[in-house]
């Protein structure tokens, strides 16, 4: 009788511990995905997946991009398709931008659980974005991170004025970053106030309230790296 209830412990333990390695591993993904999901999709998306995120609420006639309620992709693997894909796979509108080159297999995997975790329990995710890491010093590697997140789909890439979204910017169009001889004060209140403030392109919205001083310093020591080099300066 003793065996048997030393057999019934150590069976117990072993499913208890299991159980709290796998749910240890759920919390791990999940807050790998709120990282990504905050470095790549919240800029249109917004923090509840809502539709909400900076550029659709700043740019007129912006096409839909709620995830909870209206969801072009209901599963798994169409959430996968589309993050990789993006307007080549045919399910959503041309500003979606493929990221097949961009993300890990592993930031995939984490992303494409987030967004099913936005739709089931969308208190919990948002609880993961708010613990996400902030900067704690400038850097020009984190401003080009800075960039990524919230600058390339105007901008383009390279910062030459080539996003996607210039085919709905028209008037005007995103401005080529290379060219700009702005001082960095003047950069820092355009970043902070967004273009209409500053008597700039409408379109451009202001960041003050969803970055930090460190993160719009570290964009801009990225914004003077990339300017094109005047010969003999």
């Amino acid at each position: 009788m003793r065996f048997i209830y030393i057999l019934f412990l150590w069976f117990f333990n072993t499913l208890s511990a299991g159980a709290s390695s796998i749910s240890n591993q759920v919390m791990d993904q999940h807050r790998g995905g709120a990282l990504t999901y905050k470095k790549y999709c919240i800029i249109c998306h917004g923090k509840r997946g809502f539709g909400d995120g900076v550029l659709p609420l700043a740019i007129r006639h912006y096409p839909s991009t709620d995830l909870v309620n209206f969801r072009i992709a209901p599963t798994a693997d169409k959430i996968k398709e589309v993050v990789l894909f993006g307007l080549l796979s045919n399910h959503v509108k041309s500003e979606m931008p493929p990221y097949v080159n961009e993300l890990t297999d592993r930031e995939l995997e984490s992303i494409v659980n987030f967004v099913i975790l936005l739709r089931k329990d969308n208190q919990t995710a948002v609880a993961h974005i708010d613990k996400t890491p902030t900067l704690k010093k400038t850097s020009v590697t984190f401003g080009k991170i800075i960039f990524r997140q919230r600058c390339v789909k105007c901008h383009g890439y390279e910062g030459k004025g080539d996003g996607a979204l210039g085919s709905i910017i028209k008037d005007p169009p995103p401005y080529n970053l290379t060219i700009s001889k702005a001082s960095d004060t003047y950069l820092r209140a355009l970043i902070r106030k967004g273009g209409a403030a500053m008597n700039r392109s409408p379109h451009m919205p202001p960041w003050g309230a969803e970055l930090t001083r460190l993160d719009i310093d570290s964009l801009i020591l990225y914004l003077l790296s990339i300017r094109e080099k005047v010969p003999g300066a």
